[in-house]
């Protein structure tokens, strides 16, 4: 492994499929969840990858008029390495 790192803004669908793989969240969040925090405001959905597998999101968005809100979270490589997205 060359560890190699990405960022790129993605899809709500690309951060609910991370999402799915992030277990102290219990539960992961639904696609309709995202959209809820995310309707009818500006917002960034941001994926992080590591040796191409996902390493963690943020969703960010403009949740009081110019100050925006982050929904993150982030996992280390070593948990990819034993859960691979699929």
């Amino acid at each position: 492994m060359n560890n190699k790192i990405m960022v790129k803004e993605v899809s709500i669908e690309e951060v609910v499929r991370v999402n799915a793989f992030v277990k102290e969240f219990g539960e992961p969040y639904s696609k309709k969840y995202f959209e809820s925090r995310c309707d009818d405001k500006k917002h960034l959905n941001i994926v992080a990858y590591l040796d191409d597998d996902p390493a963690g999101y943020i969703v960010a968005h403009d949740e009081y008029g110019g100050q925006f809100l982050l929904l993150l979270d982030g996992r280390g490589k070593s948990s990819i390495q034993k859960e691979r997205c699929a």
